[in-house]
């Protein structure tokens, strides 16, 4: 349901699963999970103010005491009126998706000490070169040539069209990009920029989690060019320790060129805070932590 809702890995477990995936890659079209058994249960649940086990992340609070619920509660509270008259008694609904979180790969150009290959190509790479990937081991099945590619496959002719059709109904009204890397992604420059000169801006609020070593591409700066003109935004720019300390923990960081694009943003007076301490100001301001 989201990236903090706890349920059973479909093909490859991840960190919150609460059981392990098959190992088989059967990924489901967005039209095939929006109104599936689960999603309908789901609505029917919530809508009898059941507490739902998936969401026990927030229910108790285990990851954060600033919850993902409260989040998105405040941005589509508009939106609660329309999602109960749109739901039928079976949970279906006829209530399109304005909210996106989509991680095109794992494509990423730094190698950081705390990742892996799931979130970083520089990982899966040094994996693959290095003959270190356990094959016997079913969380690693999605890097087996046959599968990596129908991920790929998928990704391209599935996943990103939804995103383009959404862009083009004029539907988006919250994107959050996170990868791998989201500004190494050719479909952020792309699609943010499809967004604005549809006239859709003005009404887009936008999350990044970002190693902010990129921030200009093909002509496009990401805080003039983008950022200036949407509704609101907020960027958590990932470090760990400045100078040479980060620079070791995160192997392709640039720590002084990671600092100018920081005061950029952070000059623009919006939220802009890293992974654990906004280092500039002494004050996170950006994420939940």
């Amino acid at each position: 349901m989201c990236c903090a809702s706890r349920e059973s890995a479909q093909s490859f477990t991840q960190y919150i699963d609460t059981n392990e995936g098959s190992g088989e890659y059967t990924p489901m079209t967005l039209d095939e999970h929006w109104n599936s058994e689960h999603m309908r249960s789901v609505r029917i649940r919530m809508i009898n103010n059941e507490k739902l086990p998936e969401c026990e992340v927030c229910n108790d609070k285990l990851l954060n005491t600033s919850v993902y619920r409260d989040y998105f509660n405040q941005l589509f509270e508009h939106k609660y009126e329309e999602a109960m008259t749109s739901t039928d008694e079976t949970g279906n609904t006829t209530m399109k998706p304005v909210s996106w979180d989509y991680r095109f790969s794992n494509l990423c150009n730094f190698k950081c000490r705390m990742c892996g290959d799931m979130l970083s190509s520089s990982w899966e790479s040094e994996q693959l070169q290095n003959d270190m990937v356990e094959w016997e081991n079913p969380k690693n099945s999605w890097m087996k040539p046959i599968v990596r590619n129908k991920i790929k496959d998928f990704q391209s002719n599935q996943v990103e069209q939804e995103f383009h059709q959404a862009v083009e109904e004029h539907r988006v009204e919250e994107v959050y990009w996170v990868g791998g890397e989201p500004l190494m992604y050719e479909q952020h420059w792309q699609y943010m920029p499809r967004i604005i000169e549809l006239g859709d801006g003005e009404r887009v609020y936008a999350r990044y989690n970002t190693n902010l070593s990129r921030v200009n591409y093909r002509g496009y700066n990401l805080f003039t060019d983008i950022l200036d003109n949407l509704r609101d935004w907020q960027i958590c720019a990932s470090l760990d320790g400045t100078g040479e300390i980060g620079e070791y923990i995160r192997t392709g960081l640039v720590y002084d060129n990671w600092r100018k694009n920081y005061i950029v943003g952070d000059n623009l007076g919006k939220t802009l805070g890293c992974d654990h301490v906004d280092l500039l100001d002494g004050l996170c301001m950006g994420c939940p932590n």
